[in-house]
This record gives C-alpha cells, sequence and structure tokens, in this order.
C-alpha cells in the first residue's frame, strides 16, 4: 500500500448529530448543522477543548494451552465502545441526551428536572469532521446515551456537559460506518 498524503484529514470542524435508531446513513458530503438535516439534529455547538473522543475496552487476546502443548487456541475477551462528546449549550434537547429527564413548565419556568435514576437514551449518531473541502464522517448505528462526568464550573471554560455513549450492535449487526472520499473509489 502506497502512502496517500489526501487520505489525511486534521478534524478541525466539526458537528454531531442524533436521530432515531434506523435512521440511514446521511451524506456526509451535504450534512450541515445550520440546515435543515431531516430526521438527523445537531447536538449544537461541543467543546473544541474537549473534542469528540471513543476509547475501547477489552480485545485483549490470550493463548491457551495443555498440560501437554502450549497454545492450542486463542481467546479474546469481549470489547466494549464508547463515544465521548462534550456539549456547550444548554438547552432542552441537550439536557435530555445527558439526563433524560423533563423540562419543568408547570411551577418554575427555565427549569429542568433531573431524575434520581438517570436513564440512557437510544439514538444513531453521526460525527463530522471537517478540514477546508474534505470531510469524514463517522455513523453510529446504535448509541446508548447518558451524562458522563457530571459538569463543572470553570470560570474561564465553557460550561460543558458530557455526554457519553456505549456504542451498540444494531438488529442488523452493524457497529460503526467510516465514510470519507478516499473510500468512495
Amino acid at each position: 500500500m502506497a502512502m496517500n498524503a489526501g487520505n489525511t484529514i486534521i478534524p478541525g470542524r466539526g458537528a454531531v448529530f442524533i436521530a432515531p435508531v434506523g435512521t440511514p446513513i446521511p451524506d456526509y458530503n451535504t450534512i450541515n448543522p445550520n440546515l435543515d438535516t431531516g430526521a438527523w439534529k445537531s447536538v449544537g455547538h461541543t467543546s473544541r477543548d474537549n473534542a469528540v473522543s471513543l476509547t475501547q475496552d477489552g480485545g485483549e487476546s490470550e493463548t491457551r494451552g495443555s498440560w501437554w502443548d502450549d497454545s492450542i487456541a486463542t481467546t479474546t475477551s469481549p470489547v466494549t465502545r464508547t463515544l465521548t462528546v462534550n456539549t456547550l449549550e444548554i438547552g432542552a434537547e441537550q439536557l435530555n441526551l445527558a439526563f433524560n429527564g423533563q423540562l419543568e413548565t408547570a411551577s418554575v419556568t427555565g427549569s429542568y428536572k433531573v431524575p434520581a435514576a438517570i436513564l440512557p437514551t437510544e439514538q444513531a449518531v453521526f460525527v463530522l469532521a471537517v478540514q477546508g473541502s474534505k470531510r469524514l464522517g463517522v455513523y453510529f448505528s446504535r448509541v446508548s446515551l447518558s451524562v458522563g462526568e457530571m459538569p463543572t464550573f470553570d470560570p474561564e471554560s465553557f460550561f460543558e456537559i458530557q455526554l457519553v455513549g456505549q456504542i451498540l450492535v444494531d438488529n442488523n449487526g452493524e457497529y460503526i460506518n467510516i465514510l470519507h472520499e478516499s473510500l468512495d473509489k
């Protein structure tokens, strides 16, 4: 395989979108957080300092042997993958993604009730990264989203709500799809 600098991207700008589980992959060439994108809704401004991150735990291989033969088989531990997004916007939609609570409209205007037991919500998630005319899309067909670390108050930074999602397999056995122009050929 030859090196191709055209296949690189520095994700200097980006946006995160959510949709109901099962929503088809959006067109990564045209999706825009400032335009109506149908079922796909932007989560709003996200942190540049604490950018979107993916982590993986597990997947370690271990060789199993017998008393006679040292290596008969290899086993691999289960893998969990996690998506973390820090939203800067404090609206009802962002609070619902984090806390799955309730906007209070009857007694206290502008109040959001966080339940004692925070239950995650399942969404399809699409992350768009942009560098000039280069675009990279990463589609997660099913993610269980909830609040990660509780917010902190830093007088020199944006107030951020951390959304953490466990990346799940959908009914078709799909997990993650990566979209980039180098793969279109």
